[in-house]
């Protein structure tokens, strides 16, 4: 405020200055409570549409007019250039666009529009595995810009947001909001469209629940078929070799191999293994893990999945060995699961892919069964 007098040489008195610092205290308060009004009326609020939206959700039929609703909804929200949700396909390793603001009208089949590879995506990748947003703005990113060049130059964008799809710590897929040129995101805009992310994951399981109760079924009774085989009278080879059969078929695997642990040698020595046909044996002991490896394969509670043996770090005592037979995937378990390590079943699988958590749960099944047979046979050696 500026106050002004026709006399010269003239200052207000004390008296006066403490009027004036009173009115002026009242009025600076009047302005910060409009500001803060103001504010709190241009502020996007994300909890209104999404009740909305999850009202709106139920009464869709099929999965694919939820995820459009979600996307109409998220772009009316925020207001970005494109929004889209990419799904995610574990055993080929790659996302494909399954619904974008662009096309509402038309239901986009698994053609591999926009495909973006696992192996592009980096460090971006493993930040949506672990239930991070990745936003980058005009001024700050919350992954290096040299991590997610490759995935801005592919979608065409400068600024994005993007929300992992997780489902019981599985990837399902991500949700971004796109602009074309440099924005800073507001709070509430990443709030929003984690929120919508974790709706989908809730409502992706209604479409493929017939499915998911068959997969379970069948995986029942092959552990159910495993565990008579194993407990048959027949001999440990035949026994292990139809066992071995029905696990790569339904895992859609090469290799597998039963290991068991020789404390005194300090080796894995190969009790049984399995390769598809014209896939040279492993010879001879796999030596003994690192210290960090151990006690991962130790503490775990189920099947260990490596996605790609040439940028994972597990198990790097024999990620030559197995890089050497084509090897680029594998399945882990201890043969008593929550106890020290007597053995290991191993299966191999020559493409990098996913594991999810029905085949590592299967796996681990069937690992606790050939370690009751292998017990004793850990317990006899001399």
């Amino acid at each position: 405020m500026l106050l002004g007098s026709q006399l010269w040489g003239t200052s207000p008195h004390a008296e006066e200055k403490a009027r004036l610092t009173m009115i002026l205290g009242s009025l600076a308060e009047a302005l910060y409570q409009a500001e803060v009004e103001q504010r709190r009326r241009l502020t996007k609020h994300p909890d209104e549409p999404l009740l909305n939206l999850l009202s709106q959700l139920r009464s869709l039929p099929t999965l694919d007019r939820r995820l459009e609703a979600v996307v109409e909804a998220t772009h009316r929200f925020i207001a970005p250039d494109r929004t889209r949700i990419y799904w995610y396909k574990p055993q080929q390793r790659y996302f494909w666009q399954r619904s974008s603001h662009r096309d509402k009208a038309t239901t986009l089949a698994d053609n591999g529009e926009n495909p973006i590879s696992v192996q592009d995506l980096g460090s971006f990748y493993q930040a949506l595995t672990a239930d991070q947003v990745v936003s980058i703005g005009e001024a700050r990113s919350s992954l290096k810009a040299d991590a997610t060049g490759r995935l801005m130059q592919q979608i065409q964008a400068r600024s994005l947001i993007a929300a992992p799809i997780l489902l019981q710590g599985e990837l399902l897929g991500f949700l971004t909001v796109e602009g074309t040129e440099a924005r800073i995101w507001h709070e509430e805009e990443k709030k929003y469209v984690r929120g919508v992310a974790q709706l989908v994951a809730l409502v992706a399981p209604l479409e493929d629940i017939e499915a998911t109760i068959q997969q379970v079924k069948q995986d029942q009774s092959l552990t159910t078929e495993v565990t008579h085989a194993l407990y048959s009278e027949a001999d440990w080879q035949s026994t292990m070799h139809r066992c071995a059969d029905q696990l790569l078929q339904r895992l859609k695997a090469e290799r597998l191999l039963v290991l068991l642990y020789n404390p005194d040698r300090k080796k894995f020595e190969i009790c049984y293994q399995q390769q598809a046909p014209n896939r040279r044996p492993i010879v001879g002991c796999l030596d003994t893990l690192n210290p960090v490896d151990w006690q991962m394969l130790e503490r775990s509670t189920e099947a260990i999945g490596i996605e790609n043996l040439e940028s994972d770090l597990k198990l790097m005592a024999w990620r030559q060995l197995f890089l050497d037979l084509q090897v680029r995937s594998l399945l882990v378990c201890s043969t008593s699961v929550g106890k020290p390590i007597e053995g290991l079943l191993v299966i191999g699988h020559e493409a990098t892919r996913s594991w999810n958590r029905a085949e590592r749960e299967l796996l681990k099944v069937v690992s606790q069964q050939i370690g009751l047979l292998l017990h004793p046979r850990r317990q006899r050696r001399p």
